[in-house]
């Protein structure tokens, strides 16, 4: 229904991971065009789900489609989405720790999920913090004086994030 929220997920064979809103409802053509146009190249492997949503996707940016059909795991050839499903798990226990959260800042909530698994694959555990840091100072962002200038320095990293990287 359209009270829900379509995420487009996505991964390639180097562990690239895309993980944004689409819109609402149930997924569409106009949703993966949106977040995945210009991602992937001509003449690419694009594996999904049976949703037809994909079909058009792929025909309109010359992919060779694999859908897996409902009620199957594996292909013949052995493609398959558990991958991406175990991805989607974990995103799915991800947010019911907060709750309930506003569709609002749901792109952020994903943001921080990806990069918190970029960190925990890429990073060794004793350079996390350091590295966090540095990636987020380098991102575009906007920070208010108003905002920071209560905040004792130096900032302990470890402490934002709490358990999520033990």
């Amino acid at each position: 229904n359209n009270e829900q929220v379509c995420i487009i997920m996505a991964i390639d064979s180097y562990d690239n991971v895309i993980i944004k809103i689409g819109g609402n409802g149930p997924v569409k053509t106009e949703y993966v065009s949106k977040v995945l146009d210009g991602m992937i190249e001509e003449n690419s492997i694009l594996v999904t789900d049976s949703k037809t949503a994909y079909q058009k996707f792929a025909k309109k940016n010359k992919l060779k489609l694999i859908a897996i059909p409902s009620k199957k795991r594996i292909t013949k050839d052995g493609y398959h989405l558990g991958e991406l499903n175990s991805l989607m798990s974990e995103l799915e226990l991800y947010i019911q720790r907060f709750r309930g959260l506003s569709t609002r800042h749901l792109q952020e909530y994903l943001d921080l999920f990806k990069f918190k698994k970029i960190l925990k694959y890429t990073i060794e555990y004793m350079e996390q913090a350091e590295k966090t840091l540095t990636f987020s100072v380098t991102q575009n962002s906007n920070l208010i004086n108003k905002k920071i200038h209560k905040i004792k320095i130096p900032i302990d990293i470890l402490n934002i994030f709490g358990n999520d990287f033990k």
